[in-house]
């Protein structure tokens, strides 16, 4: 498996909301950059981590915030909301992307919440990649010098 990093994962998140909202939709990896509304944020919730888990294996979830910009002053904002949580909900139970070696994986997307504010609708999910953290030792090897007896005395 190659790398997976948050380019690659930003990457894929940018080809499924486009699926959801159309090739032409804005979306931008920076809440910094202004651009023409509607269009969508992808931010990264600095809660993000690593459990580790099994020997050698560790969990990192990586919290995702999709930030759904619109005008607010539509008669219709609800309806606009609404539309594109059920999108969302449709392309992020599982979605797909590729690694740094052209390898495409399939991710599950955990608790799945969203709410909306001033700020814009948020669409929030947690994602989990379990990885290897190290090459495992094998528990017993082959003991490459001889074993000397106890009565023998060695020469």
């Amino acid at each position: 498996m190659g790398n997976v990093t948050l380019e690659t994962i930003t990457q894929a998140l940018a080809r499924a909301i486009k699926n959801v909202l159309g090739e032409n939709f804005c979306v931008y990896s920076s809440p910094t950059v202004q651009g023409d509304l509607p269009c969508v944020y992808i931010t990264f919730i600095p809660t993000s981590g690593v459990k580790h888990n099994r020997v050698g294996h560790a969990l990192r979830y990586i919290m995702v915030d999709l930030v759904y910009l619109s005008d607010f002053n539509l008669p219709n904002l609800d309806d606009e909301y609404s539309g594109v949580v059920d999108g969302f909900d449709n392309v992020f139970e599982f979605f797909s992307f590729t690694d740094t070696d052209d390898n495409t994986h399939i991710l599950r997307t955990r608790d799945r919440t969203w709410n909306y504010d001033r700020s814009g609708l948020h669409y929030k999910f947690r994602l989990d990649l379990s990885y290897r953290r190290y090459k495992p030792v094998p528990y017993m090897q082959i003991l490459e010098e001889p074993i000397i007896d106890a009565e023998e005395e060695p020469s």
